[in-house]
């Protein structure tokens, strides 16, 4: 009775881990400068439903937000993770901060390069699957991703709605340098909506000591914009802020639901 109770508990176990390993496609997408990158793509059941592209930070840690993409799925949201660590498959291994620095900026064209590459050829994916509804599409950034993000909205402005975990805005960084016009891509932000989401002691760039201060300098350039933001205490820093505080996707889910 024990044997067959364990082997039907194992049984369950494996079921249980192929059917989340089949929750996403691994992607290989090509930019129109062709440039091969991987993203994974969660899709929702029902068709014509809304969908959210989530870019990481400077490192591209995929696994936070792929978990993450499994709670969109479930609420019928279709979710891409881009996987842009690799940068054109220059590399197959782990590589320094400051060769990936180097990489990024030189080869890459930093946060720009990937808004005309990576980010424009997933948008072209997702506007043109027949899950995704091609009017209801966000997007979700983590640190260097918010940078990427708050571009991408300018470029596309048909976006929906931008979620920024850790707001990066232009200033220089550890890791590459946003460009000046910050206040160039809140007019372009317009109307649309903002959720920000910081720590109380994430200590960040200079000019803005902390994720929360930064947050509050793009409300005050961003008059327009329709911005529900929510602070935490500690230090919790992008992906992190997801698995510190529990409540977290399931409120960006909820409002995700009303936005899109």
């Amino acid at each position: 009775m024990k044997r067959s109770a364990l082997i039907l508990l194992s049984t369950l176990l494996l079921a249980s881990f192929f059917e989340g390993e089949a929750l996403s496609k691994t992607l290989t997408l090509t930019s129109q400068n062709g440039i091969e990158f991987i993203a994974y793509f969660y899709e929702a059941k029902k068709p014509h439903s809304p969908a959210v592209l989530i870019l990481p930070g400077r490192m591209g840690r995929g696994e936070p937000y792929k978990r993450f993409a499994r709670k969109l799925k479930k609420a019928n949201i279709n979710a891409m993770v881009i996987n842009y660590y690799y940068l054109e498959n220059l590399s197959t291994g782990r590589m320094s901060r400051k060769e990936w620095t180097s990489r990024f900026e030189k080869k890459r064209g930093g946060a720009n390069g990937l808004v005309e590459n990576e980010v424009t050829a997933a948008l072209r994916f997702l506007r043109s699957h027949e899950k995704v509804d091609p009017v209801r599409i966000g997007i979700v950034g983590g640190r260097m991703g918010t940078w990427v993000g708050l571009l991408a909205m300018a470029r596309f402005p048909d976006s929906r709605c931008l979620i920024m975990l850790s707001p990066m805005c232009g200033v220089p960084g550890k890791s590459f340098r946003t460009d000046g016009g910050t206040v160039d891509l809140a007019n372009a932000f317009g109307k649309r909506h903002l959720f920000l989401v910081g720590s109380e002691k994430d200590r960040s760039a200079p000019e803005f000591p902390t994720a929360v201060e930064e947050s509050e300098y793009l409300i005050s350039i961003l008059p327009k914009a329709r911005i529900e933001k929510r602070y935490y205490p500690g230090t919790s820093h992008s992906h992190f802020l997801l698995k510190d505080y529990p409540e977290l996707p399931s409120l960006i889910i909820q409002w995700l639901e009303k936005v899109l």
